[in-house]
């Protein structure tokens, strides 16, 4: 039975994540959405001469991977390999209002691992990446990568929502939010890992809940002190991977959670001082 329900699980984490990559909510202040292998004439500079933007698969079958191809006004053809095997979106658009246009590309490198590429022109040194601080799976540093983890769900102003995979009490589908600012994205959001809703309520339950072992202390949502008791259900809503987990019950109670990193086993969470398969019946973990 567990085997079965781990399948059920991952298929459905597999297809909350090709909901979130798909169903976007951009609002472009000036720009275009650009699709694979359209060539878009677009001035990227602010030159006032328009580039041809262009998104092409290069490589041999079953091993391709994203392009992006401008050529200048003058034909000088410039070019930027992404590891991008799976095409999600992409768009041109001055995301600070500085008069250079930012040609963002989300896409699946292999099984849900999304990443987004923001790549800008310029005639001399062709198309290079802004970097992104570090948002990816398992531990974060202080770092910066010439790609952002998590594919764009939302563009507002220059403000990026991106939707990748996370791994706490489990593996979920949880969005960050980047800015653009002084010419890399920096994470400005509060630190917190926001969980996607399931497109389902009860497949959430069945597949997405985690259900209690044991009693477990809590901080409700109003302050107070509580605790949830063994066969309760709860749905991760926040968390920051390290210190503290929001979650939701089944019948409406919301609230926080301590945790730390399990240091000894190298991986997982510690709940109350306790591995945290002590506390849960089941952690769906996708790999």
């Amino acid at each position: 039975m567990k085997k079965l329900l781990a399948i059920l699980t991952i298929a459905a984490l597999a297809l909350v994540g090709a909901a979130c990559a798909e169903e976007t909510n951009v609002v472009l202040n000036n720009g275009e959405m650009l699709e694979m292998d359209q060539k878009l004439e677009i001035d990227l500079d602010g030159d006032g001469a328009a580039e041809c933007v262009q998104l092409r698969l290069q490589g041999v079958e079953d091993a391709q991977t994203l392009t992006a191809f401008v050529t200048a006004a003058d034909d000088t053809a410039y070019s930027y390999d992404t590891d991008i095997q799976w095409f999600q979106g992409a768009w041109v658009t001055d995301l600070d209002g500085d008069g250079r246009m930012e040609i963002l590309i989300s896409g699946d490198l292999i099984s849900a691992d999304y990443f987004t590429w923001c790549l800008h022109y310029d005639p001399e040194a062709g198309l290079t990446p802004l970097q992104f601080a570090d948002a990816n799976r398992g531990d974060n540093t202080e770092d910066y990568f010439d790609a952002g983890y998590g594919a764009i769900t939302a563009i507002d102003g220059n403000r990026l929502t991106m939707v990748g995979s996370q791994d706490v009490l489990g593996t979920w589908m949880a969005a960050r939010t980047f800015t653009l600012k002084d010419g890399r994205f920096e994470l400005e959001d509060g630190g917190l890992w926001q969980m996607q809703p399931w497109a389902d309520e009860n497949d959430m339950w069945e597949y997405g809940s985690l259900t209690l072992k044991k009693e477990l202390p809590v901080t409700l949502s109003d302050g107070g002190e509580g605790a949830l008791q063994p066969g309760d259900q709860l749905v991760i809503t926040q968390t920051d991977k390290l210190s503290i987990v929001y979650f939701r019950t089944r019948d409406g109670r919301e609230g926080s959670f301590p945790i730390e990193p399990n240091l000894e086993e190298g991986w997982g969470s510690l709940v109350n001082g306790a591995p945290e398969s002590d506390t849960f019946e089941y952690l769906p973990y996708a790999d």
